[in-house]
């Protein structure tokens, strides 16, 4: 065990949400990122740990606190110190079929690089797995994960071609049988008020949701080039009017002019207050708010103009002048 590592390699970038964790007394494993500050590993990479533990990510070294550990089902919660600004694990419940390969990935300590701990996966094979009413609580894979990859995710990939975690592993060893936790007990295990990345929604609803859309899309146009055209099309209490040479009204044709309304500003903000755009995601973030210029790709400019730009508030709440002194 080397005694510092400043970077992750290998597949970090593909899986950006993984971070290696190690602790005072030398043990090592794998985490999941589940929040910009909480991570998800086994508690028996933790063993009887109470001091804080070193948080290897893709922004360096940071370290992290237990905040909650139960084993069974042997699985642990870690608080960082700072938030890290990379992307969450995203978890599925899609069910999985017998002799499917999936893959796992685990953090691995690489003879001859001292400074670097390389980011390595392996192909399992599906054998079977334990459900309450279709919520997967354990999985069962044929094949041995390597040392260090306990905590690590358990991933299948969808036929969009995403890689999705459908568990986290416990424990395995070369040429066994691998162990690996579902959502549904992750979700048990998790306080309510840390949200879960989940995508829920299957293939098939989502193919049905694409075959819809070409119809939709054509009565929305149909629509819009009415309103364009000025159509009037009469309903049962309105019968159709046919016109029959109706004697042309006298005076002066010209219509008054309608007063212009006020700008509605209530849904807009203050269009002064400078905010952060992240210049990645096209959301922008409030002065005095967690990620105010604090995000890898950015700039500062007026709401006004993010808006202009196309970028949209980040979690629905425009900003206010005041927010500088109450953020």
């Amino acid at each position: 065990m080397q005694e510092q590592y400043g970077k992750l390699g290998g597949y970090a970038s593909k899986y950006p949400y993984l971070v290696g964790i190690r602790t005072e007394s030398n043990n090592w494993g794998t985490g999941i990122l589940i929040s910009p500050l909480h991570v998800l590993t086994c508690a028996h990479v933790l063993d009887d740990e109470t001091e804080p533990v070193e948080v290897i990510s893709q922004e360096g070294r940071t370290s992290a606190r237990p905040q909650k550990r139960e084993n069974p089902p042997d699985l642990a919660l870690l608080k960082l110190e700072r938030p890290l600004l990379i992307p969450q694990a995203t978890f599925t419940n899609s069910a999985l079929q017998p002799g499917a390969v999936l893959l796992a990935a685990g953090a691995q300590d690489t003879p001859g690089q001292p400074n670097a701990l390389q980011v390595a996966e392996i192909k399992l094979t599906f054998l079977n797995q334990n459900d309450a009413d279709g919520q997967i609580l354990d999985v069962q894979l044929e094949g041995g994960a390597r040392h260090g990859y306990s905590g690590g995710p358990l991933l299948i990939t969808k036929k969009s071609g995403k890689l999705l975690c459908a568990g986290i592993l416990t424990h395995g060893g070369r040429g066994a049988t691998t162990f690996a936790l579902g959502l549904a007990s992750i979700r048990g295990f998790v306080p309510p008020d840390i949200h879960i990345n989940t995508d829920d929604v299957d293939d098939d609803k989502r193919t049905k949701r694409m075959r819809r859309f070409p119809i939709w899309a054509a009565s929305l146009l149909l629509v819009g080039v009415g309103a364009v055209a000025g159509w009037h099309l009469p309903t049962s209490q309105e019968p159709a009017k046919v016109n029959q040479g109706a004697p042309v009204p006298t005076g002066d044709p010209t219509p008054s002019p309608s007063p212009t309304p006020e700008p509605d500003k209530t849904n807009h903000g203050d269009p002064n207050v400078k905010v952060w755009v992240n210049t990645s995601s096209g959301k922008y973030h409030c002065p005095g708010t967690l990620y105010y210029g604090r995000t890898k790709h950015g700039e500062y400019m007026t709401q006004a103009e993010a808006q202009k730009k196309g970028n949209v508030a980040a979690y629905g709440k425009v900003c206010w002048q005041e927010d500088r002194a109450n953020p």
